[in-house]
């Protein structure tokens, strides 16, 4: 037997709460993809996120996550809110840090020199959170250094090495993409490199 889950329209939405950004840095002149993670986000045209006072559309993806563009801003370390409503913002205090300039230039021979050669595994489920183990070559422990799975970014990056780095994914809708990776926000690999999203199953198993 299915067990299939529908929503209850009497049910009270709980207030929105955010847990953590991801990334949670980005350069003062704005333009960095945040996931904000946490609970109880709405699917509606009222969707938003505040950094310190300044408010921007989000996206909704799941209950438990919104996308957003950060928004020029001067250095400091500001906090990152949302709201369903507009209104009501959350209050959690999770902090992102606004940086100078990035030295793109600096960096511009890690972007043309990186590449993905393979990930394990190779898919997951589309509800997310899979840590793909990524391999290639010129992976540099920036702080801006990303994965992005399709048009996502995910959840976290962390290079263990120039060859291997783990990200974690987010959720997607089902489907087969292409995962690559990013040492500067701006130039990401083209390695073409694929990563399926499957969709769970729920059902009741009776015991005897």
């Amino acid at each position: 037997m299915i067990l299939w889950c529908l929503p209850d329209a009497n049910v009270h939405i709980a207030n929105a709460v955010v847990t953590s950004l991801s990334p949670d840095r980005g350069p003062q002149q704005g333009g960095i993809l945040v996931n904000v993670i946490g609970s109880n986000f709405v699917d509606s045209n009222n969707l938003r996120c505040k950094f310190h006072d300044i408010v921007v559309k989000s996206t909704f993806v799941t209950g438990t996550q919104v996308q957003c563009i950060s928004p020029p801003h001067h250095v400091s370390l500001i906090y990152v809110d949302v709201s369903n409503n507009i209104y009501e913002f959350t209050n959690n205090q999770i902090k992102f840090t606004v940086q100078g300039m990035y030295p793109i230039k600096k960096w511009s021979h890690v972007a043309d020199t990186s590449w993905v050669t393979h990930i394990l595994p190779v898919s997951g489920p589309s509800t997310g959170s899979t840590e793909v183990t990524v391999f290639g070559n010129a992976f540099v422990d920036f702080p801006q250094t990303q994965c992005k799975f399709g048009t996502s970014l995910s959840l976290s990056a962390v290079v263990k090495s120039s060859t291997r780095m783990l990200c974690t994914a987010p959720p997607h809708t089902e489907a087969i993409i292409y995962l690559e990776m990013t040492n500067n926000i701006y130039d990401y690999t083209t390695s073409q490199v694929a990563f399926e999203f499957y969709s769970m199953i729920c059902q009741y198993l009776h015991m005897n």
